[in-house]
């Protein structure tokens, strides 16, 4: 008899999917599982489970992990508390058991819900005053300050800027190669991506600082972690900047500007590395309301000074309107003008 088989059942998952995740999403997933680990011996410790086999559990046993998640201190995010469970959930469907799924169908407000937000974006007064600093710093004094900037120049993430080289940039196409992508060893691709226009002087100035191999190189030759790069990044927040943010807004800040200034979303989806636009809109970028309000007005209104009101029917829309129309509304996508020609098809006979 195995005396901890929910530990045994976290080996075997690990041993059966290492061959399918990344070494870094791999190394991430097994330490919120030995997190789990603890979490579900404690508890049975306490004779809170009826046990700790994960073939073995009842929708109680979930009941009283998912309460145990929610009433910790300190407290726990939704979000955390959503992926915990996905974890505790993974393991006991490994083992034949769908408790998880029948405590959630049991208790629908048993796992708190998450809303899905976009993440928070840098103003433009924020990046004018990191525009400021960097202008003025030495060329000596860019380094700690290149993270942030080639993050908001790229839309790179951690890892993957901390692995750019300088043969990596071509600054005469003003664009950058990202050779470590996230999923880089599952589902991830090598991507080229734009640089953006207003950081790319300063990017120069580095490059040709370092002079070649890696950007942010450690003692022992390879890059540095992220652990530092983030590091120099709060340091910068709190004692030069005034204002905290992290690489991911610096991320989704390039995204958003790009949206801003009409490039399809599309566009945005394949330059940020995912691999459906849905992920892009829901979570880094997403068209603004104003933006959205214009476009529509747009089409729908022509505010010229020649237009002759009395030219059209009051109860029709002349052709040549819905022609202007109809391309107005195929600049800017063509589900849109899908669904304005279904609206206008007339009624199914019945």
């Amino acid at each position: 008899m195995v005396r901890y088989p929910f530990r045994q059942a976290v080996s075997d998952w690990m041993e059966e999917y290492s061959d399918f995740l990344s070494p870094i999403s791999f190394k991430v997933r097994s330490r919120a599982l030995r997190r789990i680990c603890g979490y579900v011996e404690d508890l049975y410790a306490h004779g809170h489970l009826s046990t700790m086999d994960p073939a073995s559990f009842t929708v109680y046993d979930v009941k009283v992990f998912v309460m145990s998640l929610r009433s910790s201190e300190p407290k726990l995010a939704p979000g955390t508390i959503n992926r915990e469970v996905v974890n505790f959930q993974s393991i006991c469907v490994f083992r034949g058991n769908d408790c998880v799924r029948f405590a959630r169908a049991r208790w629908p407000r048993l796992v708190p819900s998450v809303s899905k937000g976009g993440t928070p974006i840098l103003s433009s007064d924020q990046i004018s005053a990191i525009k400021s600093h960097v202008s003025n710093c030495t060329t000596k004094d860019l380094r700690p300050w290149m993270p942030i900037v080639l993050s908001l120049a790229t839309g790179a993430r951690a890892n993957e800027f901390r692995n750019y080289k300088v043969e990596d940039f071509d600054l005469s196409a003003r664009r950058a190669v990202i050779r470590v992508p996230k999923g880089i060893d599952s589902w991830g691709h090598v991507r080229t991506v734009p640089i953006r226009p207003e950081f790319l002087d300063v990017i120069g100035i580095y490059l040709e600082y370092i002079g070649s191999g890696y950007l942010f190189p450690s003692l022992s030759g390879g890059p540095v972690t992220t652990k530092t790069l983030a590091a120099r990044r709060r340091d910068i927040c709190k004692e030069v900047l005034g204002f905290s943010f992290d690489f991911r807004m610096c991320r989704a800040t390039y995204g958003q500007l790009m949206l801003d200034e009409g490039i399809p979303l599309e566009v945005v989806s394949v330059l940020l590395g995912h691999s459906r636009s849905e992920t892009t809109e829901g979570y880094y970028a997403r068209v603004r309301n104003c933006v959205a309000v214009e476009d529509a007005l747009g089409v729908w209104y022509d505010d010229s000074e020649d237009a002759d009101p009395s030219a059209e029917s009051d109860d029709k829309l002349g052709e040549n309107e819905l022609s202007s129309a109809s391309a107005k509304i195929s600049e800017r996508g063509g589900i849109r003008t899908l669904g304005l020609q279904l609206r206008r098809l007339p009624p199914y006979p019945g």
